[in-house]
């Protein structure tokens, strides 16, 4: 139904924004069914219900600082949308600094940073981006530290395959991926079917998200047949919908951040989180959504 897919959109959107993809796309999951299942006499009723659900998720994280509040910015790769929330809210507890998220796709990112946007701190999904804006001069090249890496996955809600390969069957009509013009993970995901020989086949397959968020409800939403996703992003999803792509079949996910900017005092936040990030307890989180860890420095 047309409402239906209004609210699935604004929730797409909303999710982007507010760095809770996992979350909102569960609660969308549980909304559409209700709607599925309910008397045709209360489906209007539903539907409203599912509506005001999404009017009231399509709020931001950010604010405007109150008087002589502490804030730290930081522009975030999109598949730290379920983590970082998470370790932010424990940075805060610890230092009482109000961190700010933004989400969206590393080249985007990466674009707004150098073209003057105000974040203190930038977080990859890969290393590419992060030495990009350091070559700009808008960020630190000296803060630099690789905080993670990432794990591409295929995610079909009717059932993963064994194998990429598997794609090319007839059954499969549609493959969301993250559009590797600036997403790391659709570059990730174009670099495994050339590897393993599929990107000419599978082309008019392929349909391209704004970031790897995105590419994932692509599959949630019924967009798409299978998703290229980031494992910190599945969730709890039944592990016969998952397809771990081998480490080897891609060039690695290195996500690296940077502090950036011309504030001391932003520095001195970007610095304490970063910090935070890549110690005991942000790697704790990271590592409890799929994360793979560096080696942490002596």
């Amino acid at each position: 139904m047309a409402v239906c897919a209004t609210v699935r959109i604004c929730v797409g959107f909303c999710a982007n924004r507010a760095g809770s993809a996992e979350r909102l796309a569960r609660l969308w999951g549980r909304l559409a069914r209700l709607v599925e299942r309910a008397p045709r006499a209360h489906v209007v009723r539903v539907v409203a219900l599912v509506i005001a659900f999404a009017t009231c998720s399509c709020k931001r994280t950010t604010s405007e600082p109150e008087p002589g509040e502490e804030v730290v910015r930081v522009a975030a790769a999109s598949d730290l949308g379920a983590a970082f929330p998470v370790i932010a809210e424990a940075f805060t507890r610890e230092s009482h600094v109000r961190v700010e998220l933004t989400f969206g796709s590393s080249g985007v990112l990466a674009k707004q940073v150098t073209e003057g946007a105000p974040f203190d701190l930038f977080a990859s999904a890969d290393a590419s981006y992060a030495d990009a804006v350091v070559a700009s001069g808008v960020c630190d090249g000296a803060t630099s530290a690789p905080y993670a890496r990432g794990t591409l996955v295929l995610v079909c809600p009717a059932g993963a395959p064994n194998d990429l390969a598997s794609l090319a069957d007839a059954k499969v009509r549609t493959v969301a991926v993250a559009s590797p013009e600036h997403a790391p993970y659709g570059r990730a995901a174009m670099d495994a079917l050339a590897r393993a020989g599929l990107a000419t086949t599978l082309r008019p397959k392929l349909v391209f998200a704004g970031n790897v968020g995105e590419s994932l409800q692509f599959a949630r939403s019924g967009n798409a047949d299978c998703a290229f996703a980031s494992k910190a992003l599945v969730g709890a999803l039944p592990p016969a919908q998952v397809l771990s792509v081998p480490r080897d079949g891609y060039a690695p996910l290195v996500q690296t951040m940077v502090a950036c900017g011309t504030s001391t005092k932003g520095h001195a936040r970007a610095a304490a989180f970063s910090a935070f990030v890549r110690g005991p307890e942000g790697r704790r989180i990271l590592a409890s959504y799929g994360f793979e860890l560096p080696e942490p420095k002596p």
